[in-house]
């Protein structure tokens, strides 16, 4: 996968692969983050977790702390497998540390605890479609299997037992003790939401055609996709106007990624019936998955010249991208009449809806956006990332989320441009840094946006936002006249805004060489975040320019 980074420990005499979003903290970090580890929510045999926040943004996090230090390879392992991973299934990772007494994990904190204490330890009522049984099954018992008694009273009523004696066969076939007649995990999977699918529209009904139609899946999908199915995809391909035998490029980029049917897209989104957004280049509908999960399907025009490379670029960009703040890619539909793509759901629209709303925008949520969107541009220009250049960063392109994360999107027209950054000479390498501060100067005016609350419809129009910054600055070497009045009402805030501003100045440069690098822009505003949080002067803040 792209976006990882080789880091080599010493002391460890061996090298991992970490992705480079993965943040490596201190012990002193840790201890701030979990105020001396003073919450404690949970333990076992390899240590002991801890609940803590993190300092800019207040994210709640869980820190698992090992008991042993002696397996720190092993320690290294984990957290590189782990930090290759992006799922909405698999706890997300953001750091560990190795420090000189104890090995260290911080993941995402999941606020309802582990399955076992919800199964065990609760009394919450857990219905069918969302969980099997409530016993515990050990080594030495898997026999319960075999009998009705294995089904929890609870959700073993009349009407769902045929559901529940085929999630029993499912069950044994991956528990048979010959490895090579245990169905592969896509198998399960699919088996699985079908079952769903039927309780969901059928309760109480069994459905005995639904089922029938995926026997196929019991038999020959262990060697993978059947090879039917792979012509039908071949066959979908053929809506981009090229030789099939790019065909396999196109497949491996989007290997990971879920393969939708257009029938499953109709039910997703409901017929279509929720438009979140339209316009020349395809429109935008709700949907729901099998487990509740809100996505956006994005259907694609075809009459857009150039569609094909748009559609093919973004897909295999960002099925190759892990990060927090870039929005992520569920799965795809290649039919003919509707080529889609799925993803995950960001609740409050764009920032340009924002924007345009009347709602209160406070200060620390429109910086919050801002340093997350920088940090979300210096991975994309890390050579870690293959240094990609998106090409068109704007409030239309940038989607929030409930708790105002942005979430980076308009991924048709990005550019790789470098897979192997030691293959690159010096000249090269300038050119590719003038590329990439094109995100420097577009970055500039989504910010621009964000300190003045004023919009822009069409990306052309942002040089009237431009000309009337600068000359608030030209006029008063400060920017106070062009900021929104509902930010600021204290100086402490003026301060901070001015501290961007000058940043600012800097980051829309004619001159493109003059532009920072978005590493130094995003390094930049964390550190004046972080003075604006501790009451420091812009004098303070300002350091971070020398």
């Amino acid at each position: 996968m792209t976006g990882n980074i080789t880091q080599c420990y010493d002391k460890l005499k061996f090298k991992v692969d970490i992705n480079q979003n993965i943040k490596v903290f201190t012990e002193d970090e840790i201890k701030r983050i979990t105020s001396n580890f003073s919450i404690p929510i949970g333990q076992g045999g390899f240590g002991e977790v801890y609940k803590g926040t993190l300092d800019d943004d207040y994210d709640l996090v869980a820190v698992k702390r090992y008991i042993s230090k002696d397996l720190r390879k092993e320690f290294m392992e984990e957290v590189s497998i782990h930090s290759q991973m992006s799922h909405r299934n698999v706890v997300e990772l953001i750091g560990y540390c190795i420090g000189e007494s104890t090995l260290m994990i911080v993941t995402k904190y999941i606020s309802k605890g582990n399955l076992d204490d919800i199964l065990h330890n609760s009394d919450i009522s857990i219905p069918l479609d969302v969980r099997l049984a409530r016993k515990r099954v050990r080594k030495g018992n898997i026999n319960l299997i075999g009998g009705g008694e294995i089904f929890d009273a609870e959700i073993a009523n009349r009407s769902n037992m045929k559901i529940l004696k085929e999630m029993r066969k499912l069950a044994i076939e991956c528990l048979t003790l010959d490895i090579h007649k245990r169905p592969q995990m896509n198998v399960v999977a699919k088996r699985l939401r079908t079952l769903k699918k039927e309780l969901k529209d059928m309760h109480g009904r069994y459905s005995e055609h639904i089922l029938a139609s995926h026997r196929s899946w019991r038999k020959n999908d262990n060697q993978g996709p059947s090879y039917n199915s792979r012509m039908q995809l071949k066959k979908s391909l053929s809506i981009f106007k090229r030789n099939l035998s790019n065909s396999s490029k196109i497949l491996l980029g989007l290997g990971n990624m879920r393969i939708f049917t257009q029938e499953e897209l109709n039910e997703i989104t409901q017929n279509y019936s929720c438009l979140l957004s339209g316009g020349t280049s395809g429109k935008v509908y709700k949907g729901t998955l099998e487990d509740n999960t809100v996505v956006a399907v994005r259907i694609f025009s075809e009459v857009l010249e150039g569609f094909e490379e748009a559609f093919i670029n973004g897909g295999m960009i960002l099925s190759q991208i892990v990060h927090k703040n870039i929005i992520r890619l569920l799965g795809y539909c290649l039919n003919a009449d509707c080529p889609a793509f799925v993803y995950e759901y960001a609740a409050r629209g764009t920032l340009s809806d924002i924007l345009d709303g009347r709602e209160d925008f406070p200060l620390h949520l429109r910086v919050k956006i801002a340093v997350e969107t920088a940090e979300a541009l210096e991975y994309l220009h890390s050579s870690a990332a293959g240094m990609i250049r998106h090409g068109y960063v704007a409030p239309s392109k940038t989607l929030v989320d409930d708790s105002f994360t942005p979430k980076l999107t308009g991924f048709s027209w990005a550019q790789r441009l470098n897979n192997d950054d030691s293959a690159i000479h010096d000249h090269d390498k300038y050119c590719v840094s003038l590329k990439l501060k094109t995100d420097v100067y577009q970055f500039g005016v989504l910010v621009l946006t964000l300190i003045s609350r004023k919009n822009f419809v069409f990306y052309a129009d942002h040089e009237h936002l431009v000309s009337q910054f600068l000359a608030a600055y030209k006029a008063d070497n400060s920017g106070r006249a062009f900021f929104d009045d509902d930010i600021t009402t204290r100086s402490e805030d003026v301060a901070l805004l001015e501290e961007i501003g000058k940043l600012l100045l800097k980051c829309i440069c004619l001159e493109i060489d003059q532009r920072p690098t978005m590493k130094k822009v995003a390094q930049h505003l964390r550190i004046i975040r972080r003075c604006w949080k501790n009451n420091c002067t812009s004098d303070g803040a300002s350091l971070v320019t020398n």
